[in-house]
């Protein structure tokens, strides 16, 4: 069996491409902090630069695996491991007591101190993507700043 060419369904038809319509932004800024954007939110911190060391590290180990060890689409087909799924379409919904309360979500987001739970706050991050009203929520508990979004940009942002 050959390995599954991602770019192909299991009837060998082309997988239509949906492009994003907003990505999140990732920049180092030094050697222990990162800056990073998503829904008009700017994102700053230790935790953003180790959600971004932890995104790189998944994405660089598809390629550290010795492709004689893929699953064949055969093997895929029966339920095989092999995952090239976006980091957003992590099917990990965390337990509903795990879940944080937008306006916990939203002082989450926000905060810059060394302390914060970057996977708690990643996995936010991927709610926002997955549920509208969510994201929606956590944005309205957000004060727009000076210099910042407008609340017209927001709500354009936040319908994404």
């Amino acid at each position: 069996s050959q390995p599954c060419d991602t770019t192909r369904s299991h009837n060998n038809s082309l997988i239509p491409y949906q492009p994003q319509d907003d990505f999140m932004k990732l920049l180092v800024c030094g050697p222990d902090r990162a800056l990073g954007f998503r829904f008009g939110l700017a994102l700053y911190g230790k935790w953003v630069l180790n959600m971004k060391n932890d995104i790189d590290q998944g994405f660089m180990n598809l390629f550290r695996k010795d492709p004689r060890d893929a699953p064949t689409c055969d093997e895929e087909k029966a339920g095989g491991d092999y995952n090239t799924a976006q980091y957003d379409d992590d099917d990990d919904e965390p337990d509903a007591d795990d879940i944080l309360s937008p306006e916990d979500a939203a002082v989450l987001l926000q905060r810059q101190d060394d302390d914060v739970n970057y996977r708690q706050a990643w996995a936010v991050l991927r709610r926002m993507t997955r549920n509208d009203d969510y994201r929606q929520a956590v944005l309205e508990c957000i004060p727009v700043k000076a210099g910042g979004l407008l609340a017209t940009q927001r709500s354009t942002v936040a319908s994404r």
